[in-house]
């Protein structure tokens, strides 16, 4: 069974202090992994060379130096460690012309073959930088790319130019996943974590009809595992179990836990 571990420090905010960035308090607790929720900043990146202005490159350095050490630590204690990351989210940088929408060139398009490609060769190499990696946790439901410059990126759901306007959510959720598990799992052959959360309503963490679509598509395998958080929308104590998570199976399911608010009342 797995059980992970997630630390998100809210940005702007000094990081929390907390026992649970000790990968040996985490292993006696009976984790076995970590995941690294920094690697979301660093989606879309081929090399942390990447970005054209100096001092984005800079701190891009600054996460991949502070990345290895957390991952070392982790394995040091006997953890697995998994990277986070997201898509369509790209570098500025790496955005040509037939990967944005037909009408919105700074919206990625989701039928683009080329933005997929692309996303795919940055993860291969985020993995390399960082090996050994158990797994990824995949997210294309919400994006962190409207903090950073020098990133790119919106959820798979919102675009609709004359070229994705016909694709369905379920089309364009499974073209994602399907992408994604051809790399991670049949190719690199790590476990592949696909988050259902969605930000804005209407998408698989939410919407039963469309979970029970997208499950009834997807490849059976033990190593393709969705994530949810446990309650029907965002972390809300009185709220149901959240039905779209039942839909699956036999499939694996991971359940998200909070411990603490992050960005509750915060903007």
């Amino acid at each position: 069974m797995l059980v992970l571990a997630t630390i998100l420090d809210n940005p702007g905010e000094p990081p929390a202090e907390t026992q649970y960035r000790n990968p040996q308090v985490l292993r006696d607790l009976g984790y076995t992994g970590v995941v690294d929720y920094a690697t979301t900043g660093l989606s879309g990146l081929l090399t942390p060379d990447t970005p054209g202005d100096a001092e984005m490159r800079q701190w891009v350095g600054e996460q991949y130096q502070q990345t290895r050490r957390t991952l070392a630590d982790a394995r040091s204690a006997g953890l697995d460690v998994y990277l986070t990351y997201d898509a369509p989210t790209l570098s500025r940088e790496l955005v040509g012309s037939a990967m944005t929408c037909t009408d919105q060139p700074d919206v990625l398009c989701p039928a683009a073959y080329e933005l997929m490609d692309m996303s795919g060769q940055c993860l291969e190499g985020l993995i390399k930088q960082f090996d050994p990696v158990a797994g990824v946790v995949l997210r294309l439901g919400d994006t962190d790319a409207h903090r950073l410059s020098f990133l790119i990126g919106n959820d798979v759901y919102a675009p609709h130019c004359a070229r994705c306007g016909s694709m369905g959510r379920a089309h364009r959720l499974d073209r994602y996943i399907r992408f994604f598990y051809d790399l991670v799992v049949q190719k690199l052959d790590r476990q592949l974590i696909v988050r259902a959360w969605n930000v804005r309503p209407g998408g698989l963490h939410d919407q039963v009809d469309l979970a029970a679509r997208v499950a009834n598509m997807l490849p059976i395998d033990d190593r393709l595992i969705l994530s949810f958080k446990f309650t029907q929308t965002d972390f809300w104590r009185y709220q149901p179990w959240n039905p779209s998570s039942l839909v699956f199976g036999d499939r694996p399911i991971i359940y998200e836990l909070e411990c603490q608010r992050e960005f509750e009342g915060k903007g």
